[in-house]
């Protein structure tokens, strides 16, 4: 009778360790957003950029929402809009690969800045551990910088800024390092990796082992 109660509880006690409550994998800190007052996501003029962000992931993970910061700078009336797209790939490029969304702010003529959180959520992404992009194309907008996040699932890497006048492509080097980190954040849950529930198991089977021998001395 004791055994079934003892398994009982190892399997209440590893639930934890099988599923996990969706956390930050990587990412920075939006609360200390801040923008540098020009545009930089403006593709109609030279000298304007396609950014991106470069992250490692230590572990798989189920990616579930991802958040980014942009501000719409204060432009002359008839001016277009602040819009954007946003995308995640593992090879650098324009950050558009493999489409998340986009989003769009609106530009105010009289002199105030537009920042908004977008935040992009309902997705299941599964990544395995390695290097990724998560990079910003769009218009008359800033991908404002934040504090970065220190993660047991990833940490922040390179931030990346490319003329779209003049092709980087998935040539880092052709691409300009940017000192300050992209605002953005990217949620989701850890995978626990096969050996963790052969680990969980040999738990299990020992306790049970252990059990019955006990069971078994007081027969």
């Amino acid at each position: 009778m004791r055994l079934p109660s003892l398994l009982t509880i190892a399997l209440l006690l590893a639930a934890p360790t099988l599923t996990h409550a969706d956390t930050i994998l990587v990412g920075t800190d939006l609360s200390t957003a801040t923008h540098g007052g020009a545009a930089v996501l403006c593709p109609q003029v030279s000298a304007c950029t396609d950014r991106a962000s470069q992250f490692t992931l230590f572990v798989p993970v189920v990616i579930h929402s991802i958040s980014v910061v942009v501000t719409a700078p204060a432009f002359p009336p008839g001016s277009t809009d602040g819009n954007f797209t946003i995308g995640l790939d593992s090879v650098l490029g324009v950050g558009v690969t493999t489409g998340i969304g986009g989003g769009d702010l609106p530009i105010d003529p009289m002199g105030t800045m537009n920042t908004a959180e977008f935040t992009f959520s309902g997705l299941s992404i599964p990544l395995g551990p390695g290097t990724y992009y998560l990079g910003i194309a769009g218009a008359n907008l800033e991908w404002d910088y934040a504090t970065p996040l220190s993660t047991t699932a990833g940490a922040l890497g390179l931030q990346l800024e490319c003329d779209p006048f003049i092709y980087c492509g998935n040539d880092i080097t052709r691409w300009d390092k940017n000192a300050r980190t992209y605002a953005m954040e990217i949620d989701g849950t850890a995978v626990p990796e096969p050996s963790t529930f052969a680990l969980l198991g040999t738990g299990i089977l020992a306790l049970a082992g252990a059990t019955r021998r006990r069971l078994g001395s007081h027969l």
